[in-house]
C-alpha cells in the first residue's frame, strides 16, 4: 500500500511545521524550505533503520515508513560492531538549519564532511546553483558506494562524491568557501580551515568529555564566531573520538572504583538535575574531569550506563547513573571533593550543558588541532 498523494502533502506540511517549532526563523527562507520537496529525502533512504532498531528497511512509500522518513529525526545509514550509528540521515530541522547557517550563495564551492547518503550535499548543490560545485566526502565504504551508485541515478550535476578521509581529499581541492561537518570532533582539525578560502567558513560539529556537545561557526583563523546546541554521532578516522564513552580504568589510569559511600550518594540525590548540569560542567571544564562507561563497583570492568567524577593524588570520587558515588581512597578526600565540584557549579548558577560556551585553544602537541574548551557563558 503507497500513499495517497494527499496525504503525502499533509505529511510534508506536518514537517515543515515540526521543523518551524524548533527553528522559527527559517519561516522567513521559503526557497530553503522548499528544498524538502525538491529534494525529497525518501531519495535518499532506500536503505535505513529508526534510530534504535536493529532492522534496516527499504523505502516501499507506505504509510509507516512514509512517516517515518518524513518525520523530523534522523535515521541510521549504518552501526558499528556493537551497536552504535556511525553515520545517519540528519534530523530535517538540523539539516535546513546547517544550511541556512552557511548562507550559501551562487557560485560557492562547499565541501561536506561525512556526506553519508548524499541527502544535505544535494541540497547544497541546488543552493550554489549550477556556477558552484558540492564535493561530498564519506569515509564509510559502503554507506560512500550507494550514495554514489544513488549520484550516478538521480545527480546533481554539481556534486562530486569522494570516499575516504577527508585529510586525504581536502587538499586536493581547491580552496573553499564553506565546509561543513555533520560527524562530532573533540579537536578542530588543521586540515579544515587550511582547505577555507581567505574568507570561509567552517561549520563543525563538536563535543567536548562526551558530555557537552555543539556545533561551531569558525573563520579561517580559527576564531569561534556562533555555536548551536546540537548531537552528532562521532566522526571517524584519524580525528576519531575514540569511543562513545571511554572505559573507566582508561579516563582515570587507577585499577579500581572503591565502593559506594552511602552518605556522599544521599548528598548527590538531593542535588537539582545533577545527572545532566553538573556532569557536563565537570567533565567539560575539569582538567582532572572524566565522563566514562560505569564501572563494576565490585570489579571496576565497564557496565552498562555512565559515569563521571574526577581524579586526585591517590583516588578519584566517580559518581554514575545508577550505583552514586564510588569512591577510591580516602573517604575523606572524596568529601572534600565533592564539595569543592558542587561549589565550583553552584557559584556559576549550576549551568546545563547549553549555558556552556566552546571555544578553540592551543594547538594539539602534534600541531594537527585545535584543542577545544569550555567556560560558563557570561551573556
Amino acid at each position: 500500500m503507497t500513499l495517497a498523494a494527499e496525504d503525502s502533502t499533509a505529511l510534508m506540511d506536518g514537517l515543515v511545521r515540526q521543523i518551524l517549532r524548533q527553528f522559527p526563523e527559517l519561516a522567513e527562507d521559503e526557497e530553503l524550505l522548499s528544498l524538502l520537496r525538491e529534494v525529497p529525502r525518501e531519495r535518499y533512504a532506500d536503505r535505513y533503520a529508526v534510530m534504535g532498531a536493529p532492522r534496516f528497511k527499504s523505502f516501499d512509500a507506505s504509510p509507516q515508513q512514509s512517516k517515518e522518513v518524513w518525520s523530523d529525526a534522523p535515521l541510521v545509514l549504518a552501526y558499528d560492531n556493537v551497536g552504535l550509528p556511525v553515520s545517519t540521515i540528519s534530523a530535517p530541522s538540523i539539516v535546513l538549519k546547517f544550511i541556512s547557517l552557511l548562507d550559501l550563495q551562487p557560485g560557492h564551492h562547499v565541501t561536506e564532511i561525512g556526506s553519508g547518503c548524499g541527502w544535505m550535499a544535494a541540497m547544497m548543490a541546488r543552493r550554489v546553483g549550477t556556477e558552484g560545485i558540492v564535493h561530498g566526502i564519506e569515509i564509510l565504504p559502503e554507506v560512500a558506494r550507494a550514495a554514489a551508485a544513488r549520484q550516478a541515478r538521480i545527480g546533481p550535476r554539481n556534486l562530486v562524491l569522494h570516499e575516504g578521509d577527508f585529510n586525504d581529499v581536502l587538499p586536493g581541492l581547491p580552496p573553499q568557501d564553506r565546509i561543513v561537518a555533520t560527524a562530532a570532533f573533540d579537536r578542530v582539525p588543521r586540515v579544515m580551515l587550511d582547505a577555507l578560502s581567505p574568507e570561509g567558513v567552517l561549520l563543525l560539529p563538536v563535543t567536548m568529555a562526551h558530555a557537552v556537545n555543539a556545533s561551531l561557526m569558525l573563520n579561517r583563523s580559527g576564531q569561534v564566531m556562533s555555536q548551536l546546541p546540537t548531537l552528532f554521532v562521532p566522526a571517524s578516522g584519524v580525528f576519531s573520538v575514540a569511543a562513545l564513552l571511554p572505559d573507566w580504568r582508561d579516563a582515570t589510569r587507577l585499577s579500581h572504583p572503591g565502593p559506594r559511600s552511602e552518605t556522599l550518594s544521599a548528598r548527590i540525590a538531593r542535588l537539582p538535575d545533577p545527572g545532566f548540569g553538573l556532569r557536563s560542567f565537570v567533565a567539560a571544564t575539569e582538567d582532572t574531569g572524566f565522563f566514562t562507561r560505569r564501572p563494576d563497583p565490585a570489579t571496576g570492568k565497564p557496565t552498562p550506563g555512565w559515569a563521571y567524577g574526577t581524579t586526585y593524588p591517590g583516588g578519584a570520587v566517580t559518581i554514575t547513573d545508577r550505583d552514586g558515588v564510588l569512591v577510591q581512597g580516602s573517604a575523606e578526600a572524596a568529601s572534600a571533593e565533592l564539595d569543592r565540584l558542587i561549589a565550583r557549579w553552584t557559584a556559576v548558577l549550576r549551568p546545563a550543558p547549553g549555558d556552556l560556551s566552546i571555544r578553540t585553544g592551543e594547538p594539539t602537541a602534534d600541531g594537527t588541532a585545535l584543542s577545544l574548551t569550555a567556560t560558563v557563558r557570561t551573556s
